[in-house]
């Protein structure tokens, strides 16, 4: 990095352009955003999934104002913006470990809905883009994929922990 990048780094360190706060203050938006875009996916809203998304948020960034999380919610579901800078930011922005619980509270979001609309590919999407392996394939040995045979009960996801699906022990 050259000079002048690092000066004017720093001017933007110094003025409030970088700092911590409005990284947060992204993220935050970043996170509602994708959250709010499988909330209309299935053409209704409820309360429990706009509660399990900004309860997510919110204990993110628990020193954030939570009356403006509410308010880029509110617009992430009428406005329905282009997901994808949203991701690469995410991408970025979050630990290993804050992408994993976000899928998971995504994940979350999605059976709540009980919806055929959503499809699950959708997921795999995110998680891919925000820079998490396809998660919920199933995997072989040393992790290579395979095709087993179709089931008539519901898969079993490898990112819940081993957790067999409905019905099956």
């Amino acid at each position: 990095m050259g000079k002048t990048a690092q000066i004017l780094q720093s001017l933007a360190r110094l003025i409030g352009r970088n700092s911590p706060a409005l990284s947060e203050l992204k993220t935050s938006r970043s996170l509602l955003t994708v959250f709010a875009s499988f909330i209309v996916a299935d053409k209704k809203i409820a309360a429990d999934e706009i509660a399990i998304s900004f309860d997510f948020v919110r204990n993110a960034f628990p020193d954030a104002n939570h009356a403006q999380l509410g308010d880029f919610l509110e617009q992430a579901i009428a406005d329905r913006p282009i997901l994808s800078p949203h991701l690469q930011l995410l991408k970025r922005s979050l630990t290993k470990e804050q992408k994993i619980a976000f899928a998971l509270q995504l994940f979350a979001l999605i059976k709540t809905e009980q919806s055929d609309e959503i499809p699950k590919n959708s997921f795999f999407e995110v998680t891919t883009a925000i820079g998490i392996q396809k998660m919920g394939e199933d995997r072989g040995p040393r992790n290579e994929r395979h095709h087993a045979p179709p089931s008539k009960g519901p898969r079993t996801y490898r990112f819940l922990n081993g957790a067999r699906g409905r019905g099956q022990t």
